[in-house]
């Protein structure tokens, strides 16, 4: 359970946003430069195309919040993932143009604006911009599952130690004096037995003295309590 909070309570979008783009920004720089060498224009425009994807995508997170997707069904959920991710995409082509204007002069957006580019550039952002939503959702969900299931653990926890409190009421002074009359019977016949119901008539009163007071104790010595308690029930 600790491990899994650490997850969900270090790991912020923040993480995954920098970490996610920071990764697109390496491989694609990686790529240009064992394709072209390097080439300081290009360098420089995949990196502010980059930025534009964390921004807009960020921005992109803002509405993703607002939308409740436990009440929504999974084809709306899709139909608002693909949404998403084309208007990020028709803002990034236009951040792109920009770009392409600034760094490389008219010629180069003259070439970004012919049909079968326009095309070719939708068809490698669109895909980005669509695994970054399904992502979002994705660990959303998941971390929902990671809280729901440790509010489930804390709730069983408590339960079991409400129990264990239970049981600690329950060395009134009519159990320890019919223990101690069996006790008293054994060592007559059985002196081990008897022995055995000492020690075990301990440990249930020094868990009781432990946690009187409220004091959390180790689960191992709670469990140790059930068993020797459960044997002194069968004793008797």
């Amino acid at each position: 359970m600790t491990h899994a909070r650490w997850r969900t309570h270090t790991l912020t979008f923040w993480h995954y946003q920098c970490a996610g783009w920071g990764f697109v920004a390496v491989a694609q720089c990686m790529r240009v430069y064992f394709v072209h060498g390097w080439r300081g224009d290009l360098e420089l425009s995949i990196a502010l195309q980059v930025a534009a994807a964390f921004l807009f995508t960020s921005l992109l997170r803002l509405w993703y919040r607002t939308i409740r997707y436990q009440t929504f069904p999974l084809a709306a959920i899709v139909g608002l993932i693909a949404a998403g991710s084309s208007a990020v995409s028709v803002v990034w082509w236009g951040a792109f143009l920009l770009l392409q204007h600034s760094l490389f002069g008219a010629e180069a957006l003259n070439d970004a604006l012919i049909p079968l580019n326009i095309i070719t550039v939708f068809a490698y952002t669109f895909p980005k911009h669509l695994i970054w939503s399904t992502l979002y959702f994705g660990i959303k969900v998941w971390q929902d599952w990671i809280e729901e299931r440790e509010h489930a653990a804390r709730a069983a926890a408590e339960a079991q130690r409400a129990q264990f409190h239970m049981l600690r009421y329950k060395l009134n002074p009519e159990f320890f004096f019919s223990t101690l009359r069996r006790i008293h019977q054994l060592m007559e016949t059985d002196a081990a037995s008897a022995k055995a119901m000492v020690t075990s008539l301990a440990e249930c009163l020094r868990y009781s003295l432990v946690t009187k007071n409220g004091g959390s104790v180790p689960l191992s010595i709670e469990l140790d309590a059930v068993r020797q308690y459960l044997s002194l029930e069968q004793e008797l």
